[in-house]
């Protein structure tokens, strides 16, 4: 089932050396290596990760810093 989540993006951070997008749209354990979406449907982001301490905390991976990886 493909479904898509409104939420906010609330910035970019740094971890470890690597730039993630922080968003508030719900992601399901297991959702890694989807796409995150802008308001005009441009992908911006992999999903990566979520912050278990906090409610729809979670991460991408930009894609010019994925681009930069996967080559």
């Amino acid at each position: 089932i493909n479904a898509v989540s409104e939420g906010i993006f609330s910035g970019m951070i740094i971890d470890d050396g690597t730039e993630y997008i922080l968003f508030t749209a719900p992601i399901s354990s297991g959702s890694s290596g989807g796409a995150l979406f802008n308001d005009r449907a441009g992908v911006v982001g992999v999903t990566s990760a979520s912050y278990t301490e906090g409610q729809n905390l979670n991460l991408a991976v930009p894609i010019p810093a994925h681009k930069h990886i996967a080559l």
